[in-house]
């Protein structure tokens, strides 16, 4: 049984109904705790048979491409699998009352507490940056105060959140919603699997295009990949160049770089295959229309030609042919 997503501008999304608690309806969300969320999301806490989760209908801001939004995050649950990076599960789910949505289940530990960038730096007094070199410094802090922080890990994990948002092209990710699970009681600290991808793929940049079925070059998603602005950058100086562009260079010089870098770095570009991940998502029952299955695999090809370019830069420069064994 389907039900298609109805909304103002764009129809020819469909998602197959999932499965969520059958009991559940409208009456029953004051009966479960309130979520990590703002009033506008019409985000709760629900008990499942597979532990505490949040349903996220997208009826906020930009709620006419909803559907793209709830596409984007199951899209990204399986790329991250594919591409070995922890992420939040996500699945396609619905309310009694039809309304649909996703679920997503909670990431923490019984002692654990989700704190995001903001929470982290303000614990310690720290200016509020987005960018590699500072949360390494923010790391040290909570080291010396005798938090349990394997800091090489950690930077690891943030190197693939910066690698996987500039694969995928995410224009949303702030300090907000990059997050880390703090132990207090066992004094550890490590950064949390990925939450929130909705605006992968610079959707939110061509939200009036895909609406209105518009034509999208090429040569006008590249121009317009300087519009993603909210991001890990590898340092602070990013900010002051033509961001997107600069950091994926910065990225490549690491894995270049640093050997361990450069074995993630191949395994995501191995594991971005939009295209796979698409089919496993219509194996699922989720239908995509046509036309954002042309919008994705036209994404996934800038940017990885992106990075070819990069590499071959790379390559010249160094006069070896070395670069090439991180992308294969």
């Amino acid at each position: 049984m389907e039900a298609i997503l109805k909304s103002p501008k764009y129809t020819d999304i469909k998602l197959a109904k999932g499965v969520f608690v059958d009991s559940t309806n409208y009456s029953d969300r004051t009966q479960t705790d309130v979520g990590i969320s703002t009033k506008s999301f019409g985000r709760f806490w629900f008990h499942t048979p597979k532990g505490k989760a949040i349903f996220k209908t997208y009826d906020d801001y930009q709620s006419e491409i909803r559907d793209l939004r709830i596409v984007n995050e199951l899209l990204c649950y399986e790329l991250s699998k594919q591409m070995g990076i922890r992420c939040a599960e996500y699945e396609l789910a619905h309310l009694a009352d039809d309304v649909t949505g996703v679920v997503t289940y909670n990431v923490t530990k019984p002692s654990e507490q989700l704190i995001n960038s903001v929470e982290l730096y303000k614990r310690q007094y720290l200016s509020q940056r987005q960018d590699l070199v500072d949360y390494s410094k923010a790391l040290a802090f909570y080291i010396k105060d005798g938090y349990d922080v394997d800091l090489d890990k950690a930077m690891k994990d943030l190197y693939k959140i910066t690698l996987f948002d500039s694969l995928t092209m995410q224009s949303d990710r702030n300090s907000a919603n990059i997050f880390f699970l703090i132990d207090e009681q066992n004094k550890t600290l490590k950064v949390a699997p990925l939450i929130d991808n909705e605006y992968a793929f610079n959707t939110q940049n061509f939200s009036k295009q895909l609406r209105e079925n518009e034509d999208i070059k090429d040569s006008q998603f590249s121009e317009r990949l300087d519009y993603i602005y909210k991001m890990i950058t590898v340092d602070d100086e990013v900010r002051d160049d033509s961001t997107f562009k600069e950091n994926v260079k910065q990225l490549v010089n690491i894995a270049y770089n640093d050997p361990e870098c450069g074995k993630i770095f191949k395994n995501f570009m191995n594991g971005f295959d939009v295209k796979k991940a698409m089919e496993k998502l219509e194996k699922q029952g989720v239908d995509i229309s046509p036309r954002y299955k042309e919008y994705l695999l036209m994404t996934e090809k800038v940017i990885k030609d992106l990075y070819r370019q990069e590499l071959s830069s790379l390559k010249n420069n160094q006069n070896t042919n070395s670069s090439e064994d991180i992308y294969q």
